[in-house]
């Protein structure tokens, strides 16, 4: 199958699959992290199943994500020093803004 991921308005940055490869969450090079579930029946006749995880605040803009090692997904942020965490990506559940400072 071929999925096309919906035009964003500030257009998609980064993306990374959850563990058990049921979601893909990707970043709009914005404010915002989404969440598209795979596994949903409609999800190929319906681009409306996405969700919102995270909306950044002031000057922040989430950019890269990816899996770590421990099933979470981090998020890097451009104005903080620190990362991001979504400790349950499969569930899309329990999103800690700024969890890890450098």
């Amino acid at each position: 199958y071929k999925l096309s991921l919906p035009q964003l308005a500030g257009g998609t940055y980064s993306c990374s699959f959850s563990p058990d490869n049921s979601k893909i969450y990707f970043t709009d090079s914005g404010y915002l992290i989404y969440s598209f579930d795979l596994c949903s029946p409609d999800t190929l006749l319906n681009q409306k199943s996405i969700d919102t995880i995270a909306i950044a605040t002031g000057n922040d803009s989430y950019l890269q994500c990816q899996l770590g090692p421990d099933r979470r997904l981090y998020v890097a942020a451009d104005s903080k020093y620190s990362i991001s965490c979504l400790n349950n990506p499969n569930d899309g559940l329990n999103f800690n803004n700024q969890s890890i400072y450098l």
